[in-house]
């Protein structure tokens, strides 16, 4: 009985933890946002000291996070910045006849 208790919380553990973990990788702009939101909860004045320090790790990493969504001005894909016209060296164009 207790057996089955425990694996059907560390099987729904490992459900939980794999489905936020597709979510950071399919939709960073969006998991970062949620992340700075309960970020900003556990930072409120009246918070357990607990609750305080995870607040602070979770805002920490959102100020190291780089690439897209961070607004942090990285160029790691040259979304934010002046871009180039992108070059074709290296690819081969095949063209079929008509």
């Amino acid at each position: 009985m207790i057996f089955d208790l425990v694996q059907g919380l560390i099987i729904g553990s490992l459900v939980l933890l794999s489905s936020l973990m597709v979510l950071r990788r399919m939709a960073p702009a969006t998991s970062l946002k949620i992340q700075g939101r309960l970020a900003a909860n556990l930072l409120k004045p009246g918070r357990s000291a607990p609750a305080h320090w995870l607040g602070k790790r979770l805002s920490a990493r959102l100020d190291q996070a780089g690439g897209c969504g961070s607004d942090n001005g990285c160029g790691g894909c040259n979304g934010c910045g002046t871009s180039a016209a992108p070059s074709r060296q290296g690819q081969e164009i095949f063209r079929t006849r008509l």
